[in-house]
């Protein structure tokens, strides 16, 4: 989205070179991706990497591979129930049964770091996550951002003492352009570089929408809804389901609506 600024995913620990920031996203199995990280050699590279000053932000199982521990007393992802995490930032994270999933907003609130410039930028996205964090022992680091409604009061991330170790639960985070821009700024800054960014929005469900004609311009899409027993849009007509010894034993594997 931003021109000037390369993307890059790493499989091997050679591949983190010299990076400007590294990004730990989310994941659904935080013990197991753990234990690849350090069976490759990755999570020894990203903690030196993070401990000479590189930023680093945490999405959800990223936010808690960041902390010193994770426990899943109850097994509800893993059969361990302790296991050592990248000790980046100090938090613990418990697993336990109940699965938050909530649509939020809200601002900035932190003025240092990677948020330099950005206190008070609006912001939104979702959580969908297991697991509670809390500090492990000692102060508890200052929380990145205010979120409002029912969202209000509860932890949703921490940044460090000196802004360059973010982490956070939400989701979405990047879809925020001001914030987004403004990271990336204070990255070239430190980095001694010029970055010109576009300040033009970029809707998603434009792109998404796009893609939507371009398939409905380059298929019969008549046949695409008979083959799949749906009202055929262009006709105003149900097509018969195709009866063959094929196509019955695909159905196996689709739920066709009644």
């Amino acid at each position: 989205r931003e021109r000037g600024v390369e993307v890059r995913f790493v499989r091997e620990p050679d591949e983190l070179i010299e990076p400007d920031l590294i990004v730990v996203p989310g994941t659904k199995t935080t013990v197991a991706d753990l234990a690849h990280l350090r069976d490759t050699g990755i999570a020894d590279r990203l903690t030196a990497l993070a401990r000479a000053g590189v930023p680093v932000i945490g999405v959800c199982g990223g936010y808690q591979m960041l902390g010193h521990r994770v426990l899943d007393p109850e097994h509800v992802e893993s059969d361990q129930d302790e296991v050592e995490a990248l000790g980046l930032l100090p938090l613990v994270t418990r697993f336990g049964g109940d699965k938050q999933t909530e649509l939020v907003t809200g601002s900035v609130s932190a003025s240092h770091g990677l948020l330099a410039g950005s206190e008070g930028t609006l912001i939104k996205g979702y959580e969908i996550h297991m697991g509670v964090t809390t500090g492990d022992g000692g102060e508890r680091p200052a929380e990145p951002f205010h979120l409002s409604g029912t969202s209000a009061g509860r932890a949703h991330g921490v940044i460090s003492e000196d802004g360059w170790i973010l982490g956070t639960y939400l989701h979405g985070l990047f879809h925020n352009d001001d914030l987004r821009r403004s990271m990336l700024y204070r990255i070239a800054e430190r980095k001694g570089v010029s970055l010109t960014l576009s300040d033009r929005a970029f809707s998603q469900s434009e792109e998404y929408d796009k893609l939507a004609a371009l398939v409905r311009k380059s298929l019969d899409m008549g046949a695409v809804y008979g083959a799949v027993g749906l009202q055929d849009a262009t006709l105003g007509k149900r097509r018969p389901r195709p009866q063959s010894e094929s196509d019955k034993a695909l159905h196996v594997n689709m739920t066709y609506p009644p």
